[in-house]
């Protein structure tokens, strides 16, 4: 392998050693060696090339570079943000109150249609729209006849100047006499009797009596709050029959108070699929419990159900 790159290298060397000869002997006898290749080859002539631009300046100094500058803080961002979006709700507001007009309408753009704009109406005059639409030949003379009219026309006379409204007559200085302080009776006045009708009784109703407001429970102590633990067999929702005496218990001392049942299912791995079961399954046991709880007296509208994947059981405790 060694032999065969060996007499490889040997043969590139001398056909660059005769390529070499070559070129001398032609340079010796007067011909230019690339002329000639280029004559042989077909291309084209060559072209001096410029200089790259700025290639005799120095090398950049990167330590003048200016440092990253520093991101603002959210606050000065979220102004940045509202002033934004306040320019461009009144942009729209002032767009919407002065709208451009129309670029493709004869009066937009008389200089398209070969009129030139309407002169302005002359003061205390108010120009009414056009009845009809003319053609461009006949815009250029109407609107130098106005503009004719307009220059020829007398100044408006002025409008007399309002007068003045006349002096009040001096009010002449009037005694009002003291007045009692206004009093309210204590019976209300007699109804009017009318002949040969009834005379209806005039004593008063009584006054109305306020409706009595219920109280709310009492506020529970710290031993009245505390949850009761209620035990399930392994992945099984049916109550068992040791804890509804305990339920009993609390179904009695609830005293208008709410309850919170919760339920939990018993989920070893965080999985979506045991998530799932875990939920499923402490869904079942906080029914059972609020079933069992109805069934003892509570009403459905003071029982909360919750469920948690994790643990094991149910739990039940009083609100306030």
């Amino acid at each position: 392998m060694g032999r065969v790159q060996g007499q490889g290298n040997c043969r590139r060397g001398r056909a660059l050693a005769a390529t070499l000869t070559l070129a001398l002997a032609l340079g010796g006898c007067g011909l230019d060696p690339v002329g000639w290749i280029r004559d042989l080859s077909g291309g084209p002539a060559p072209v001096d090339r410029p200089p790259p631009p700025q290639a005799d300046m120095p090398y950049a100094n990167l330590a003048t570079v200016p440092p990253k500058p520093q991101m603002p803080d959210a606050a000065t961002r979220q102004k940045l943000a509202d002033s934004l979006l306040a320019d461009r709700a009144n942009a729209k507001y002032e767009a919407a109150q002065a709208p451009l007009a129309d670029p493709s309408s004869p009066t937009a753009s008389p200089a398209l249609f070969g009129g030139s704009a309407p002169p302005p109406p002359p003061p205390g005059q108010t120009s009414s729209p056009p009845q009809q639409t003319s053609s461009p030949s006949q815009q250029a003379p109407a609107a130098s006849q106005a503009t004719l009219a307009a220059a020829t026309a007398p100044p408006p006379a002025k409008a007399p100047a309002p007068a003045k409204p006349p002096s009040p007559a001096p009010r002449t200085a009037v005694a009002e006499a003291a007045l009692p302080p206004p009093t309210m009776p204590d019976q209300p006045p007699a109804p009017p009797q009318i002949p040969g009708s009834p005379v209806a009784p005039t004593t008063p109703a009584p006054p109305p009596v306020a409706p009595k407001v219920a109280s709310g429970p009492a506020k529970l102590a710290a031993n009245q709050a505390a949850p009761l633990a209620i035990a399930f067999p392994p992945t099984s929702a049916v109550l068992p029959d040791t804890e509804k005496a305990a339920l009993t218990a609390l179904a009695k001392r609830r005293a208008g108070h709410g309850i919170l049942v919760i339920g939990y299912g018993e989920a070893e791995t965080d999985t979506p699929e045991a998530q799932q079961a875990a939920l499923r399954l402490a869904l079942e046991r906080a029914r059972a419990v609020s079933v069992a709880l109805g069934a003892l007296g509570v009403p459905p509208n003071a029982i909360r159900m919750d469920a948690q994947p994790s643990g094991r059981g149910a739990a039940a405790r009083l609100l306030d």
